[in-house]
């Protein structure tokens, strides 16, 4: 988007609402989808609709600028995966999960690759591995 549309933040809030719009869409269709189908939701009515449409929302969100980290400049491309993601709101909270618990595991192995190393070095430093 050109500068001039994006916030004092350089994040374009436009183009934020709508994708969020998109997965809120696709949670209400997932919804229809379950009544369609013969498979009840948990939750009937309005909050039922509700529900599906908050987490089609989040899901919208997480899938577009986490998960797959697209490039929002192909708007309609966008919309249409957060739609998609709104509809199957579960799986796109489990692999957010999952990419939030690898980003930990990195930060594990490399605090252990930084202590081995340290171990590593005072090892060799000790008198009995030093050569004569």
């Amino acid at each position: 988007m050109p500068p001039e549309e994006r916030g004092v933040s350089g994040v374009n809030w436009v183009e934020v609402a709508l994708i969020l719009v998109a997965g809120a869409a696709g949670g209400v269709l997932s919804y229809i989808y379950a009544i369609t189908v013969g498979t009840p939701p948990i939750l009937k009515g309005a909050l039922g609709v509700l529900a599906s449409s908050a987490l089609g929302t989040g899901a919208g969100f997480i899938g577009v600028y986490v998960i797959a980290n697209s490039d929002t400049r192909s708007l309609l491309r966008c919309l249409g995966f957060a739609l998609l993601c709104g509809f199957s709101w579960k799986p796109v909270y489990d692999g957010g999960e999952a990419i939030v618990k690898q980003g930990g595991l990195r930060q594990e192995l490399k605090a252990n690759k930084e202590a081995v190393r340290s171990l590593g070095a005072q090892t060799l430093e000790r008198p009995e591995f030093q050569t004569r």
